[in-house]
């Protein structure tokens, strides 16, 4: 059923790519190609994610929730453990309609410094996967390192869990990666006001741009929140124009020739060993 609700989703953001999309500096409009070769590529990862990310995640989801036990001293017996938890967790005294979308807002700050995070050294490495892309549409958001999306998870969940909210509420992620397809997506989108209020497709594919679109002071990336807009004002990261930018994608520098650039390989097979090359 998950594969094709995913395949109804792409058609139906494939149709809006096609009547509503984004425009360059002279009004024209930016298209990609349906058969680009990239596609290959996006397509094996989404197979793969299917198979075998959603795996890796759940495990680390998981070894998450064993570890805050075992850490907190927390009994084990799932009927006791909740007890205990709303007995001693101020906020999983709340209803979870309430604790619902706070869990939302606090997860996207926590989202906001974990994206952050996959900017700067060894975990750029895993997340750099997800800036490969040339052309950006819906489908390059599946572009995702098993060990990012594994470390993002962890991150969030765990911040959650800490901070005292009922598990229950971790199914609220569930929706924001459906978000994530659409922030993605080659359409003109999120042009006024509301890029200050939501993150919006144009807000996204600034954070997207190849670096040397960018301002100096953030050649490392801007745009870091997933849903609100604000974490990025607030700690000066917002970089939103509403011009389109007129490159995607990123390189990185040699480790034996730091003026030279290391492009992402294209295929998907090269792209999952990467992060892991000794060259850069």
């Amino acid at each position: 059923m998950g594969d094709v609700f995913f395949v109804i989703v792409g058609v139906i953001l494939r149709g809006i790519e096609r009547i509503f999309p984004a425009r360059d500096a002279r009004g024209a409009p930016i298209r990609t190609r349906l058969l680009a070769r990239e596609r290959l590529t996006d397509v094996a990862h989404v197979i793969f994610n299917g198979l075998v990310t959603k795996k890796i995640v759940g495990v680390a989801a998981i070894a998450t929730f064993f570890a805050f036990v075992l850490a907190f001293g927390l009994p084990r017996d799932p009927s006791h453990l909740y007890d205990v938890w709303h007995r001693d967790a101020r906020l999983a005294h709340l209803p979870i309609s309430v604790q619902a979308p706070l869990a939302i807002v606090f997860a996207d700050l926590v989202g906001y410094w974990a994206h952050r995070a996959l900017h700067h050294g060894v975990l750029w490495r895993l997340h750099v996967v997800h800036h490969s892309s040339r052309a950006l549409d819906w489908l390059a958001g599946a572009r995702n390192h098993p060990a990012g999306e594994a470390f993002a998870t962890v991150v969030s969940g765990a911040a959650l869990l800490v901070v005292g909210f009922d598990p229950r509420v971790l199914a609220v992620a569930a929706p924001l990666g459906l978000y994530a397809l659409l922030l993605h997506a080659n359409v003109s989108f999120g042009t006024s006001w509301v890029r200050y209020v939501v993150t919006t497709p144009l807000f996204h594919r600034w954070h997207h741009a190849h670096p040397n679109a960018l301002p100096e002071g953030m050649k490392q990336g801007s745009n870091f929140a997933g849903l609100l807009p604000v974490w990025d004002l607030i700690f000066g990261t917002y970089f939103c124009p509403v011009a389109q930018p007129d490159a995607f994608g990123t390189d990185v520098p040699s480790r034996r020739e730091p003026r030279t650039r290391i492009q992402v390989p294209a295929t998907f097979a090269k792209q999952l060993v990467f992060p892991f090359r000794r060259d850069w």
